[in-house]
C-alpha cells in the first residue's frame, strides 16, 4: 500500500509555495527547517508555519509512512458481514437539473464503494478525530483511506458484490 510520498504528490500533505510568494509574505525567505539549505524554486509549508525543501519533506513522509500503515492495517475493518450487492443494470445518476434541485442520490459503482466505506467499515470512526490541517493526521488519514479502499476492493472481488450479469438470466 502506497501513500503517495513521492515528490510529485507531496502537495497532499503540505502546501507547495513558490519562493516569490514567500518573499511577498515574509520579505526574507527562511531556509529549510531540517537541512537549513536555501530553497531553489518552492518550499513545502505545513500548518505549524514551518518551511521544508521537497527532499526533507518527502523524507518525513517516508519516515511516518510505516507507522501509519501499521496503524491502518491493524485498525481498519468491516463492521458488518452483511454487505449489499451492486447491480450495474440498476445504475442511476441524477441529471444536472435534478442534482441542482437537491436530488443527490446516485446508484453507481462509485457510490456503492462509498456506501461500503462509510456504512460497512469503521472508516468514519477512525478519521473522526483527525485534523486535515495537521501533517501527521494527514499521513494517518491517507493510510486509513488506502487500507479501507483495499478492504472494499477485496470484498467486492471475493464476495462478488458487483453483479455484471443477473443470476436469473
Amino acid at each position: 500500500m502506497d501513500l503517495g510520498c513521492g515528490e510529485e504528490s507531496l502537495g497532499s500533505f503540505g502546501w507547495s509555495i513558490p519562493i516569490e510568494e514567500i518573499e511577498e509574505i515574509l520579505e526574507v525567505v527562511p531556509p529549510c527547517i531540517c537541512c537549513e539549505e536555501a530553497f531553489v524554486d518552492e518550499a513545502i509549508y505545513d500548518v505549524n508555519g514551518e518551511y521544508y525543501c521537497k527532499a526533507c519533506f518527502a523524507e518525513m513522509v517516508r519516515e511516518l509512512q510505516p507507522e501509519a500503515l501499521a496503524f491502518a492495517t491493524e485498525q481498519c475493518k468491516f463492521i458488518s458481514d452483511d454487505l449489499p450487492i451492486f447491480d450495474p443494470l440498476e445504475e442511476y445518476r441524477p441529471t444536472r437539473e435534478e442534482y441542482e434541485a437537491g436530488e443527490k442520490y446516485a446508484n453507481t459503482e462509485n457510490s456503492f464503494r462509498c456506501q461500503l466505506r462509510h456504512e460497512y467499515t469503521n472508516y468514519d470512526s477512525l478519521i473522526a478525530g483527525l485534523d486535515r490541517d495537521v501533517f501527521y493526521d494527514q499521513i494517518i488519514y491517507a493510510a486509513i483511506r488506502a487500507r479501507i479502499m483495499e478492504l472494499v476492493d477485496e470484498a467486492i472481488v471475493q464476495r462478488d458484490l458487483i453483479r455484471y450479469e443477473r443470476e436469473d438470466d
